[in-house]
């Protein structure tokens, strides 16, 4: 293991960290254009996470299109939060990266965000794919760590 942290960090920051920023863009932004919206917002309150309520989020009580109550809570970057304000009514289709709020056509304003996430998490699994073939890290390097932790515990 002569280069432990250079192939440590590579392989970790390289794949673990691209796999989760490829992950995370593509859950929420699939969320948000597979979701369909149609309601009236008619009251908020926030819900804090007991014991110690340090972890707050705002719940919104809606009124949907088909004129049932139910209690909506966004996911992260849903919406903007100017736009969840009581009275709004907010519209949205499947399949589709913008919305309404009280008639007015928006964009979701986190789009372009997720896709730099996106393509920064695809360059950082391309390039260690690249170092990997060019030899500059190994590929078995847990496997090599987890050879080298047995036969340290072997020499005690």
């Amino acid at each position: 293991m002569k280069h432990f942290f250079r192939e440590f960090f590579l392989n970790i920051v390289l794949g673990f960290v691209s796999a989760i920023f490829i992950s995370f863009s593509i859950f929420v932004a699939a969320h948000f254009v597979i979701s369909k919206a149609n309601f009236t917002i008619i009251s908020t309150h926030i819900v804090c996470e007991q014991p110690l309520n340090n972890r707050c989020v705002t719940h919104y009580q809606v009124v949907t299109d088909d004129k049932s109550t139910i209690d909506f809570v966004p996911l992260g970057h849903e919406f903007a939060s100017d736009d969840l304000l009581i009275g709004s009514h907010i519209e949205k289709v499947r399949f589709s990266i913008d919305y309404k709020v009280n008639g007015i056509a928006k964009e979701w304003q986190y789009w372009r965000e997720k896709l730099i996430r996106l393509s920064i998490g695809i360059t950082g699994l391309f390039i260690r794919y690249l170092l990997l073939k060019l030899g500059f890290i190994k590929g078995d390097f847990f496997k090599q760590l987890i050879l080298q932790s047995r036969s340290q515990s072997d020499l005690c």
